[in-house]
């Protein structure tokens, strides 16, 4: 296991790139953005958790439901789009890079691949032995445990497809994100519309959702040169929410107490609108060199640099962490409540403070057991 959780610093690099020169070094702007994505997540999974317990083990929730106006915050708190905007941004600058030394196309996949899959397989199997072994119960401990790595089984097909979504960008920039955006409507008419479920349309939503953003991510850098076209495209999203909603989305883009679908699970249209919101929001703020202003500055550049050299890990292990914590507080006075009570709110700080110490100390465990770059897990939306 030690390749799942070895990280090493970041690497600045400043070779070349023609077509698309923002992503020849490691782009603050964009750090930022990814670093606090993951602060969001953290927090998000450790503070505002509530848990119900039954046969299967444990069912985690959130206080949304009950907070005036939630939803609208859920568009800025849930940042995974963040994670595969960048993620497509980095892998069209890398695989141009790659292309331009002279690498295949193969090549480049492989590497991707083998730094993405080393960590899907063993989550795999450890759910298999949870299942079959340990009962239901323990298998419901360990799902809520890893739950948060199921965008490694949707980044790693999106990683196979690159050169391929790439070659479309190239030819076709604009067509080939909007064929993605019909193939989601398509799924959306299928499962609400002629109610079709089933095993296939639920893979094919994740995989072209997702690949939205994925693919969004290519024109990250027009939309940062052009503040006016950022900022149509943010209000295109916002208004995307909207129109959702009308149509009988969720407007919170968490699953929230008493809704009868999530937009998450398995993930709807109203996420596309959602990935378009939050890019023309993030490439708004770096083209006014506002969000990269920032990532300057001494103390916030330190902090990025700290975070950015232990992001998987920190993704990787955060909720793990998390969940042994509550499964040994499970019959004690702080144990987590399933609805947001007083005695909930005024337990934040613990729930902060325990992960935190423990996560500090696997982290420790983890720079002390670097050994190079070779055993690195590469982090969907870093810069290569």
């Amino acid at each position: 296991m030690t390749s799942l959780i070895a990280d090493t610093p970041t690497t600045v690099r400043t070779s070349p790139v023609r077509a698309n020169p923002l992503t020849a070094g490691r782009d603050n702007a964009f750090t930022l953005v990814r670093a606090g994505a993951l602060v969001v997540v953290v927090l998000w999974h450790w503070l505002f958790a509530t848990v119900r317990w039954d046969a299967n083990g444990p069912h985690s929730g959130n206080p949304m439901h009950v907070v005036p106006a939630g939803f609208v915050l859920t568009w800025f708190l849930q940042v995974m789009p963040l994670f595969f905007l960048i993620g497509g941004w980095a892998s069209w600058g890398s695989l141009q890079r790659h292309q331009e030394r002279g690498g295949s196309n193969q090549s480049w996949v492989m590497a991707r691949a083998r730094r993405l899959a080393v960590p899907v397989l063993p989550l795999v199997l450890g759910l298999v032995v949870a299942r079959t072994v340990l009962g239901a119960w323990w298998f419901g401990v360990v799902l809520l445990a890893v739950s948060p790595l199921w965008f490694l089984g949707v980044y790693l097909p999106l990683t196979l497809l690159t050169p391929l979504l790439v070659g479309a960008h190239r030819r076709w920039p604009a067509a080939s994100l909007a064929v993605t955006f019909v193939v989601v409507c398509a799924g959306q008419y299928l499962r609400f519309v002629l109610h079709q479920t089933g095993l296939l349309l639920t893979l094919v939503a994740f995989l072209t959702t997702w690949g939205f953003a994925y693919q969004l991510g290519f024109h990250l850098d027009r939309l940062r040169a052009d503040r006016r076209l950022a900022a149509a495209v943010a209000l295109t999203g916002l208004v995307g929410i909207g129109a959702c909603t009308l149509l009988g989305y969720p407007a919170s883009m968490v699953a929230r107490s008493g809704e009868k679908i999530s937009n998450m699970g398995p993930p709807t249209l109203a996420i596309v609108t959602l990935s378009l919101f939050q890019a023309g929001l993030v490439t708004a703020g770096a083209g006014a060199a506002g969000i990269g202003r920032l990532s300057r500055r001494p103390l916030i550049a330190a902090a990025i640099t700290w975070i950015d050299a232990r992001q998987m890990s920190t993704y990787a292990w955060h909720l793990p962490i998390w969940t042994a914590v509550l499964v040994a507080l499970r019959s004690t006075r702080v144990g987590l409540a399933s609805t947001p009570t007083k005695s909930w709110l005024w337990q934040r700080p613990l729930w902060l403070i325990v992960p935190g110490i423990a996560l500090s100390v696997v982290l420790a465990v983890v720079q002390a057991r670097q050994s190079g770059p070779a055993q690195r897990v590469a982090t969907p939306g870093e810069v290569h």
